[in-house]
């Protein structure tokens, strides 16, 4: 599964079987599909923290985490969100997040730690998303890299087409 959202079903489906294939599938999931929740889950965790609601927070977090619609993904969102936030506890202190982090004891989905984050160190919500997305691209292509027959040179262009999209992406959702 590695964290790829069912990318290796689609190469093994034969829904994915080469640059413009991936470049499609990735699209079609980024804009209809767990890219665009996790942004629209980010900034409003972002706008929460940034407010000092931390109940807020918490209730975003509560149904991030029942959105996630499979096992497989609840555990990718809660174990990387967990990981997130304790890791940026760590590194990079703040009250503010440390306030967040005591409403959220247990599992964490990784687009609210991203935007809880980000938000109690007052980081500006467009570039914040658009980096959440682009790293999200960069994931798939990652896990396409070694499932599908595409190339390091092909996943570098679907990086950079999608890139445009991403940003599109944002501002279609930041106020969701």
């Amino acid at each position: 599964y590695a964290y790829s959202h069912g990318l290796e079903w689609a190469v093994e489906a034969g829904d994915v079987r080469n640059e413009a294939n991936l470049l499609d599938w990735i699209e079609d999931f980024c804009e209809r599909g767990a890219l665009r929740n996790d942004l629209i889950l980010a900034a409003q965790a972002h706008a929460a923290a940034l407010a000092g609601a931390a109940d807020v927070v918490a209730a975003i977090n509560d149904l991030a985490l029942a959105l996630a619609p499979s096992r497989e993904l609840h555990l990718e969102t809660s174990q990387q969100g967990r990981s997130f936030l304790d890791a940026t506890l760590g590194a990079w202190p703040h009250p503010a997040l440390a306030t967040v982090a005591k409403r959220l004891p247990g599992p964490v989905a990784y687009p609210v730690a991203v935007g809880a984050a980000a938000g109690t160190h007052g980081m500006a919500l467009s570039p914040t998303l658009a980096a959440y997305g682009l790293a999200f691209v960069q994931n798939l292509v990652s896990a396409a890299l070694r499932a599908a027959p595409v190339g390091q040179g092909a996943g570098t262009r679907v990086v950079a087409a999608m890139a445009p999209r991403v940003a599109a992406l944002v501002d279609h959702v930041r106020n969701a």
